[in-house]
């Protein structure tokens, strides 16, 4: 046995992300890969007038390497996507995304997303954002859009563990 140097964070850092954000009930949003064509987000929705959604797009990780640690930043790009015909709904979304993420209170976003990390290869540090974003309408065939998006970082520990080779 050898002790593996590097667990890189996409898959469990993604799918961590992804059940805590489906689990924020304030939130109200249904989360989706970047693999699921919008067609058929749209097709989900079609019996509501208004409606929002969130997507999980690009992905990053850097590593800080120290002789006993092996530090990560994963950054994953939430992007929240409304059909309300201004930037209220998805100011909104992103204001109340934050706060969760932030909250360490039992059930808040943060202490959730400790708990699924650790039980994995991780631990969570901290969270950060980069430059929070509002995009200009996007018209197509099926209406106006507005959308924002939240770099998410994750500033994680990697836990040792063994593994064969």
């Amino acid at each position: 046995m050898t002790e593996q140097k590097f667990k890189v964070p996409f898959i469990e850092g993604t799918q961590a992300i992804k059940e805590v954000l489906e689990a924020c009930n304030e939130l109200g949003l249904m989360w989706f890969d970047c693999s699921v064509p919008p067609e058929q987000i749209h097709t989900l929705f079609k019996q509501q007038s208004e409606f929002a959604y969130g997507v999980l797009t690009t992905s990053d990780a850097d590593t800080k390497d120290s002789k006993s640690m092996v530090f990560w930043d994963f950054w994953l790009d939430l992007e929240i996507y409304s059909n309300y015909k201004g930037r209220k709904v998805i100011a909104q979304k992103i204001e109340t995304l934050i706060n969760y993420l932030s909250d360490s209170e039992d059930g808040g976003g943060f202490t959730l997303l400790c708990e699924k990390l650790s039980a994995g290869s991780y631990n969570l540090l901290s969270i950060s954002t980069g430059k929070l974003h509002i995009g200009l309408p996007e018209r197509g065939e099926i209406g106006v859009w507005q959308y924002g998006s939240i770099p998410l970082v994750l500033h994680l520990e990697q836990k040792k563990e063994e593994v064969n080779n």
